[in-house]
């Protein structure tokens, strides 16, 4: 299959970006043809090397011909949209990553197939579009960079993500384990300097974050996400904040990593997603 992965920016280590990378490197391994192409201009010089080497190539989406596509797997609304306006014939597949639904996020009706990367998102999903249109597949993990290795015994939480208001309340609430002699290692773009504030430690997103995780003994993010799932299979319980769309923390729990991680793969999540990229090319069922 030839087919075109299209996102916002391309610019940043973002849980969408690292997603759309991480798909786009096992569908090369399956012998796929795949392109990269956002709305946005700005490359972060880290992904752009790592798409150079595996000769995957890069467009701006304004300058790609949709007619050399068998399918397009899209990332959020407006990408959705421009799609949808651009190539209206061509099957689409949208993957949803956050339940709290903003401009960025919302699903777009009329899509041939949606994937939710988690459970509360794939409800909200089938509520409204019935479960024959909505596949649940979590994030793929890399297994050859994220697995079990030994960290240096210190109390610390490692908790990745964004500054903005979602997270500011889990932010702050996770600062109250230096009470407990944690220290805090906040990973994200938005901390106004980086560097070290008592037991806390702020740096920017870094792509070999699995070697942070060796210096943690738990990670903590808001929802079941990528860093939640990273952590577990280097075998790190993960502390999940449940979140409403203010940011307000619902409820919190420790998960200890799970028996079976096979499904959190990412050569899992990318065998999953092609038999729907089948489902939608082939008008087959969606197994």
């Amino acid at each position: 299959m030839t087919i075109l992965l299209a996102l916002l920016q391309y610019g940043k280590l973002t849980g969408s970006e690292i997603y759309v990378y991480e798909l786009a490197r096992e569908l090369l391994l399956l012998g796929h043809k795949v392109t990269i192409a956002s709305m946005a201009t700005n490359m972060s010089s880290e992904l752009v090397g790592r798409l150079q080497s595996h000769n995957l190539k890069y467009y701006q989406l304004s300058d790609v011909d949709y007619n050399d596509f068998d399918v397009i797997h899209t990332n959020q609304t407006n990408v959705t949209e421009m799609v949808r306006m651009l190539a209206p014939n061509k099957p689409v597949v949208q993957t949803v990553h956050s339940e709290i639904l903003d401009t960025y996020e919302s699903p777009v009706d009329g899509i041939d197939h949606y994937i939710a990367v988690r459970p509360k998102i794939y409800e909200n999903l089938v509520t409204k579009y019935g479960s024959e249109k909505v596949t649940l597949i979590y994030n793929g993990i890399d297994a050859g960079r994220f697995y079990p290795r030994p960290n240096n015994g210190e109390k610390c939480i490692i908790f990745p993500g964004t500054v903005n208001y979602l997270r500011a309340k889990a932010f702050q609430d996770v600062a109250k384990y230096m009470e407990d002699g944690y220290k805090i290692i906040y990973i994200g773009d938005g901390w106004k300097k980086e560097g070290a504030l008592g037991n806390a430690y702020f740096m920017k997103p870094v792509w070999d974050i699995e070697k942070v995780y060796t210096k943690a003994t738990m990670t903590a993010s808001i929802m079941l996400g990528r860093t939640t799932i990273e952590g577990w299979m280097m075998g790190l319980p993960g502390l999940i904040y449940n979140i409403n769309d203010k940011g307000e923390i619902i409820s919190k729990k420790i998960q200890e990593p799970l028996n079976d991680l096979e499904r959190y793969r990412s050569d899992y999540m990318t065998r999953e997603i092609v038999k729907i990229y089948e489902g939608v090319i082939y008008a087959l069922p969606i197994l």
